[in-house]
């Protein structure tokens, strides 16, 4: 692969649209991709990271308009919230219930295991929520990877809706049974992972 591949070819890599987010994932030198709220999609490359905004080569972007924002790059962005720690689906009992299929689930549901890992870790201190919160909207998020049609045209046994609600069911009957130890109640693991709360302890 020739150096100009390597970055050209380098995919971009989702960053959460949130300050905090932003100010871990995103370097000065950093390759792009913008969507402001008015809908305008920028592709530049950032100069620096000033208080309000991101100073690009393609002008000032408000960090208030950023609705979604991703990193070119072959490595994934840090998080903001407990980078020492690995995100996605990792509990054991799925990786014992899903052998055969682990891979393809891990790639089609990788977005709402990320999610649950931080609404388990964060989202009581952050947000209010209980546990029941955090396995509901696992669910949800899972059950809406079932009807991307993008996403399943790359999964061959997902294409039957079926099989994949049916997946996504024992995922969250797994994390219902034995994920009670992992739900952290502690206050000082606040962290904005879902935008500014509205109310905390709601």
């Amino acid at each position: 692969m020739s150096c100009l591949c390597f970055w050209g070819c380098a995919p971009y890599q989702p960053v959460r649209p949130y300050e905090n987010f932003i100010r871990t994932g995103i370097a000065p030198g950093d390759r792009v991709r913008v969507v402001k709220s008015d809908g305008e999609e920028v592709s530049t490359r950032v100069v620096s990271l000033e208080k309000t905004h991101l100073a690009t080569e393609a002008g000032d972007i408000a960090m208030a308009e950023i609705t979604t924002i991703a990193r070119r790059g072959w490595t994934k962005p840090t998080p903001a919230c407990g980078n020492d720690q690995p995100l996605g689906c990792s509990i054991p009992v799925v990786v014992d219930l899903l052998t055969e299929r682990l891979d393809e689930a891990k790639e089609l549901f990788e977005p709402a295991c990320t999610q649950h890992d931080f609404c388990y870790r964060h989202g009581a201190a952050t947000y209010g929520h209980q546990r029941e919160d955090c396995d509901r909207e696992f669910k949800e998020l899972m059950e809406q990877a079932c009807r991307d049609q993008h996403v399943l045209e790359k999964i061959s046994w997902a294409t039957n809706p079926i099989s994949c609600k049916a997946l996504a069911g024992q995922m969250h009957r797994a994390v219902r049974r034995y994920g009670e130890g992992r739900f952290v109640t502690n206050v000082n693991s606040y962290c904005e992972y879902d935008g500014p709360p509205t109310s905390v302890g709601r």
